[in-house]
């Protein structure tokens, strides 16, 4: 991570010290179709809508801040356009049910998230729903920042394999609750998706730009997050061969409902 500003007077150290409590978060993603860039009369195509509902619940609390926490995939839904394909249906079919765990920070940095299912084998949505997992929760600066601080971190990529460098500008901060702007750049390498029915897509080489917004709590996890980018990669489809396209996606994480644990986190 590095600070690019430290923003405005006053500042102040942010840090997370979340609530020992159980929550629900909606994850929204949508995926559009590939344009290519060599089709100018090709008509972009409707925006497939996924809804993932997950649990979220501390399992360790640390007095340094350090949370671990237990997810559960409890659904997994097509919403629009149409009817997906039995491909897509039977990989939604196999995600409900699917669990794991991760480690956050006091400062948001996020490591060992794992996933396990019952499913012998996975597709392209498990890998990134463990990504999700590192977009729950906002990393934060090292250093005390005020409005207008700026700071970059690099993930892992949410789509596809590659890593994604996000910068962050806090906008408005209010005691524990306020709002980021995010910056999204992308480095797209080798993926393989079904997003045209049964047909094989691997993208390859590309990059992605978007941008988004955050509202953060201090005291909980999931964040809010819309983040709104567009992909441009060489692709190659079985059959076909190599083109070049263009891909939007968006994804939306909202926190839901909060609940009390059965027990409480251990220390």
């Amino acid at each position: 991570m590095r600070l690019i500003s430290p923003g405005a007077e006053p500042r102040a150290q942010l840090r997370y010290h979340v609530e020992p409590l159980g929550q629900t978060a909606i994850v929204d993603v949508w995926i559009a179709p590939p344009v290519f860039e060599d089709a100018m009369d090709q008509t972009p195509g409707e925006m497939a809508h996924r809804m993932f509902m997950l649990r979220i619940e501390p399992r360790r609390m640390t007095a340094d801040g350090q949370v671990t926490y237990e997810y559960l995939l409890r659904s997994a839904d097509w919403i629009e356009p149409g009817s997906p394909s039995s491909n897509e249906k039977a990989d939604l079919a196999k995600l409900k049910g699917l669990s794991g765990t991760c480690v956050a920070s006091s400062r948001g940095l996020v490591s060992n998230a794992t996933t396990t299912t019952m499913q012998q084998d996975t597709n392209e949505f498990e890998p990134m729903l463990r990504r999700v997992m590192s977009q729950l929760v906002t990393p934060l600066p090292e250093e005390a920042v005020g409005i207008g601080a700026q700071w970059q971190h690099s993930d892992v990529a949410l789509f596809g394999d590659g890593v994604d460098e996000l910068t962050y500008t806090l906008v408005s901060r209010t005691g524990d609750r306020g709002t980021i702007d995010v910056t999204q750049r992308t480095s797209v390498r080798d993926r393989t998706v079904h997003s045209l029915g049964s047909t094989d897509i691997a993208f390859t080489k590309g990059t992605a730009t978007g941008t988004g917004d955050i509202t953060f709590s201090l005291l909980r996890i999931p964040q809010d997050l819309s983040l709104s980018s567009t992909s441009r990669a060489t692709i190659v489809i079985k059959g076909v061969g190599s083109r070049r396209a263009v891909q939007r996606t968006r994804i939306q994480i909202r926190g839901g409902a909060k609940y009390a644990l059965q027990s409480p986190p251990s220390p």
